[in-house]
């Protein structure tokens, strides 16, 4: 049974780039926004690889960035933005692009110059792609004859539509490559005159975040969904395409009407006046200057008619990819990412929750961003290699924690007894408890728990339906017994090793049984041992969610409590 290796340096590093651009991201695009400056998608753009080429001279591993800009992403993808597809898309060619000319030109100067003037240009294409998307071709037709509008008013008929592209192009390559010399030197100098800071960030992620399963997902079939969302949306474009009036309309109508009403919680975007403005100001060109170039008439029904389509296929496209980037949140996403070989993502991606409050706090936002932006980036990569650290701290987190594991009825809590009684004949104290089962015939009917430090015993649970107590599983659940179990967790001596009988979906799943008391044991004493008993059949799920190393679990068909015991001491 394989579970989950510990997290590679490479992983470690990229956790914490990943994180800090992230609150990057959060705090740079929050003032830009609030500034109302135009073209805030290059300065952001820039202000990333200025970021990374830091990152890059400090931390040289090869594929860092690129796990980090995969880390980035998903970390974007609990925006509260409606759309999340495109800033996803821009993180990972960002880091894509960096990467690839690294690898193609070397670490030098140039190689970042070239790398920050690509990833900054593709957001010029990359917005361009999604208009085209999001409008259609049709875009391009009304902007020949809005252009020449534009250029006849302002006399400028000289200039070729070519000359004016590749002048916007050449002012995005410049500010890319300064971005990326800016950075190629910030990360020198921090080289050579490390910044000391006194400041760690507090890794700040809730317990039931940490240690638990994801909540039951509303859909059950996420991927399945965005395939069908997809193809519905291609579907209902093709038509408004070539028949708008009025099978598109229709066909459009409809799931216009069951994205409204399945994600009616997540529909921000169309809120946005902006978008609105955008829209009317489509039809009003299109409206006005579909004809003009031909006939001089500023006012055509046809072009009318195109700027409405338009506008019907953008609020199709909108409210897709709002429901595609709902599903993307989507527990089971997750979960599909542990059991198919990306659990170092996966646990990459809990680091750098627990990183993010801390690391947004830390940067200046409104007028001391302003004030303080020479100070913004040395500051953050002192406060990278502190955040490393504990990284590799909570890396380390579960290889203090022991299983025994075995089926129902097997003797898991006699080997656990075994073991408990094996560690007091050496001396080592142990604290927890065990869980003693009765029977009634030939059935399981009750638990009393075992305090092993005092040895006092209560009764836990029954399989009779008791009133006022929690029930799971077919049995009843002493909420008092519950809290004292969990209290006992929580004041354990660190130096002890502490039994937990036993561990399961109750804890893990519904945050009920021992939650607490685990979770604040591996919260605050990391370092104490533990044995954890499980049943076989929960295995593959905890170790998808920790890395235990595979040592550590003891079945109890194979092993004897002789050898836990002397991996222990």
């Amino acid at each position: 049974m394989k579970g989950q290796d510990k997290l590679s340096p490479k992983w470690l590093k990229a956790a914490v780039i990943g994180s800090i651009w992230a609150a990057f991201e959060i705090i740079v695009g929050s003032f830009l926004h609030n500034m109302h400056i135009p073209f805030s998608g290059i300065f952001l753009s820039s202000a990333s690889i200025f970021l990374l080429v830091s990152f890059m001279q400090i931390w040289p591993d090869k594929g860092v960035i690129l796990r980090a800009g995969v880390i980035c992403a998903l970390m974007k993808s609990i925006s509260p933005s409606a759309v999340i597809l495109g800033p996803m898309i821009g993180i990972l060619l960002e880091a894509f692009l960096l990467e690839v000319m690294v690898l193609l030109a070397g670490r030098n100067l140039i190689a970042y110059m070239i790398a920050g003037a690509l990833a900054v240009s593709s957001t010029l294409l990359q917005r361009l792609g999604m208009l085209l998307v999001t409008y259609g071709f049709d875009l391009v037709a009304i902007a020949k004859p809005f252009y020449f509008f534009l250029v006849k008013m302002t006399r400028l008929e000289g200039v070729a539509p070519r000359y004016l592209l590749i002048g916007v192009i050449t002012v995005y390559f410049i500010i890319g490559a300064l971005a990326a010399i800016l950075g190629y030197y910030t990360g020198k100098n921090y080289l050579r005159k490390p910044k000391s800071t006194t400041n760690t960030l507090a890794l700040s992620a809730p317990d039931s975040a940490q240690f638990a399963f994801d909540d039951e997902p509303d859909n059950r079939y996420p991927l399945g969904t965005m395939l069908l969302i997809l193809g519905s949306m291609v579907s209902a474009m093709w038509l408004i395409n070539f028949m708008f009036l009025p099978y598109g309309m229709m066909v459009g109508g409809l799931f216009i009407g069951i994205i409204l009403y399945a994600y009616r919680h997540a529909l921000g975007r169309l809120q946005k006046p902006g978008l609105w403005i955008q829209f009317f100001l489509i039809t009003v060109i299109a409206a006005v200057f579909w004809e003009w170039t031909k006939t001089g008439t500023f006012f055509s029904m046809r072009g009318l008619l195109v700027g409405l389509k338009m506008n019907y296929r953008a609020v199709i496209v909108i409210l897709g990819f709002t429901a595609i980037s709902v599903e993307l949140r989507n527990p089971l996403i997750k979960a599909l990412l542990t059991q198919k070989g990306y659990a170092s993502l996966y646990q990459s991606l809990h680091l750098s929750f627990a990183a993010l409050p801390a690391i947004v706090g830390t940067i200046p936002s409104g007028k001391k961003l302003r004030s303080q932006n020479k100070s913004v980036i040395p500051n953050l990569l002192a406060q990278a290699e502190g955040l490393l650290t504990q990284f590799e701290q909570k890396n380390k987190q579960f290889d203090h924690v022991f299983i025994i594991t075995g089926g129902v009825h097997e003797g898991k809590t006699t080997f656990a007894q075994a073991v408990a009684q094996s560690l007091k004949q050496r001396n080592i104290p142990i604290e927890g408890f065990l869980a003693h089962g009765t029977f009634k015939g030939d059935r399981r009917y009750s638990f009393h728990i075992e305090d092993l430090k005092s040895g006092h015993q209560h009764l836990l649970c029954v399989r009779d339906s008791r009133p006022d107590w929690t029930t799971f599983g077919g049995f009843s659940f002493d909420p008092d017994v519950l809290e004292l179990g969990n209290r006992l967790l929580k004041n354990i001596d660190p130096k002890s090793v502490v039994i937990i009988d036993e561990v399961g979906n109750f804890e893990f799943r519904q945050k009920k049984g021992w939650f607490e008391g685990l979770s604040h044991i591996l919260s605050h004493h990391p370092a104490t041992q533990q044995i954890w008993v499980v049943r076989r059949d929960f295995i593959s799920n905890l170790q998808s969610l920790f890395p235990i190393p595979d040592e550590h679990i003891f079945d109890i068909r194979d092993g004897r409590p002789e050898e836990m015991v002397d991996m222990l001491v």
